[in-house]
């Protein structure tokens, strides 16, 4: 019994480090991955939305020059990738919405491996929907020069910026994002 104290005392004059306890990490992992699927849900929405409106106009707008017909499937094709990826990916989260937090994690681990693959099915679904708009445009734009070379330069800078601004900035925060909280449960396991 004397060993006991004194390793009681032992536990108690050290330095408590401020570790989360289980059900805060577990809390932790839930909210993100309720955010996780409800961005996917939102995402996926949108684009179907926009796959829709570009059905329309392609059924009810009557092109008037080749170029917006090749324009239209251009950006038909680009959202038609983009709505295969978003269903893809909500039809994995669905699969696994009812394994453990454990799995979940673990499932994240392998996904963020495999996402450089997916990310060049969106930048292709990208260039074609920037390439069918470069289309789409083009009669309205062909009789004034300057009009063209200002709309043709907008499309391009606009292009160039999600590319090399905004798709780093967002992969950054995402992965910032999964490691802080993988390297908390890391931490966890690691003191157990």
């Amino acid at each position: 019994m004397d060993d006991f104290e004194k390793i009681k005392e032992i536990w108690l004059s050290e330095r408590n480090v401020l570790l989360p306890d289980s059900e805060e990490i577990k809390s932790s992992v839930k909210r993100y991955k309720s955010s996780k699927k409800r961005n996917m849900y939102l995402l996926a929405a949108a684009a179907v939305l926009i796959w829709v409106i570009i059905i329309c106009v392609i059924v009810f707008g009557k092109a008037d020059h080749y170029t917006r017909i090749i324009g239209e499937v251009f950006i038909f094709l680009g959202i038609s990738i983009m709505v295969f990826i978003k269903i893809r990916s909500l039809n994995k989260v669905n699969t696994t919405e009812f394994a453990t937090n454990q799995d979940f994690l673990n499932h994240l681990k392998k996904s963020t491996l495999k996402e450089s693959k997916v990310n060049g099915f969106q930048m292709s679904a990208f260039v074609l929907m920037g390439g069918g708009y470069a289309f789409y445009i083009y009669k309205d734009v062909s009789d004034n020069d300057l009009l063209m070379i200002f709309s043709y330069s907008a499309l391009i800078i606009f292009l160039l910026l999600m590319y090399f601004v905004f798709r780093p900035f967002a992969e950054r925060a995402s992965k910032k994002k999964i490691k802080r909280l993988l390297d908390n449960i890391d931490m966890i396991n690691s003191q157990i």
